[in-house]
């Protein structure tokens, strides 16, 4: 079985849609995938028991049999950190993620993805960083770098490479804007290639209204005054269709009340921002009556 570790310099950077998307895609040309995340510090409650968010977005898109906390078995909690500092308790978290993942018969898939943690520095107060995991289970390790600017790009390329080595496969640099491809691909691109690090992808931001459903969609436009005048912003409102959502989205999670995520899109920039069901009282109710017509 082939493994593949996939982790990002950064929060919010496109690692779980990035196994996702991988994954339909091995399961459309026929192979067995698996997923498991390691290690988790998301707390997400699942039917009672602690889970993670990501794990269980990732069970309802691959299909899978597990549940979501056999999916993810150290989710780091505060009472779990406590017991780690003050007991100083010993633990072999690396061995408990090993028997979890043979457990849900990983082995018996063609492909294991991995998603790392949120950034390539946790993992290491509980002895489970990122080089230590991805070395264990003998997987190469994807990289997602999202881009914030020239320096900053190559700096986060190079220093995965530095901490990764060649357990690095490579890395996938997300949401680069317009005006910055020609620099990304002419000049990034191959300065980090004579580095010794694989660019297998740019990608950039969404500008496609396709990520609000077509007939759920309304636009509104936002002044904002200041003391030096003033400016509109233009967003265009609606439910998320789940298919069409840009590399490094959240996972969508419905609100309690049931109702579909919402979205909010601006067109200029290309820019998503997801409404979570808990605003129930502001942004949510703003949004649900845009969608309905209706006045508050």
């Amino acid at each position: 079985m082939k493994s593949l570790y996939v982790t990002s310099v950064e929060r919010y950077s496109g690692k779980t849609a990035t196994c996702l998307a991988l994954g339909k895609r091995f399961q459309a040309d026929g192979y067995g995938v698996g997923y498991f995340k390691p290690l988790s510090l998301q707390p997400w409650r699942v039917a009672e028991k602690i889970a993670d968010e990501d794990a269980a977005f990732a069970k309802e898109v691959l299909g899978l049999a597990a549940e979501p906390w056999e999916l993810s078995p150290v989710v780091v909690t505060p009472d779990f950190l406590r017991r780690c500092w003050q007991d100083h308790e010993e633990m072999n978290l690396l061995e408990k993620v090993r028997e979890a993942c043979e457990k849900i018969a990983c082995s018996e898939r063609d492909v294991l993805l991995l998603e790392g943690g949120g950034s390539l520095r946790e993992g290491y107060v509980v002895g489970l960083p990122t080089p230590k995991v991805a070395k264990a289970f003998g997987s190469n390790a994807l990289v997602i770098v999202k881009y914030r600017g020239e320096v900053r790009v190559l700096d986060d390329a190079l220093t995965a490479f530095a901490r990764l080595g060649e357990l690095m496969g490579g890395i996938i640099i997300n949401r680069v804007p317009e005006d910055a491809m020609s620099f990304v691909n002419k000049t990034a691109v191959p300065y980090l290639e004579k580095q010794g690090v694989a660019v297998l992808a740019v990608l950039p931001p969404t500008g496609e209204s396709t990520v609000l459903a077509e007939r759920e969609r309304v636009k509104i436009t936002v002044s904002f005054a200041t003391e030096e005048g003033g400016r509109s912003e233009v967003m265009e409102v609606g439910y998320l269709v789940p298919d069409h959502l840009p590399a490094g989205s959240p996972p969508l999670v419905r609100a309690e009340d049931g109702m579909a995520p919402v979205g909010l899109w601006f067109p200029a920039s290309g820019k998503l921002l997801q409404i979570p069901g808990q605003f129930v009282v502001t942004a949510r109710n703003l949004v649900q009556f845009a969608l309905s017509g209706s006045s508050p």
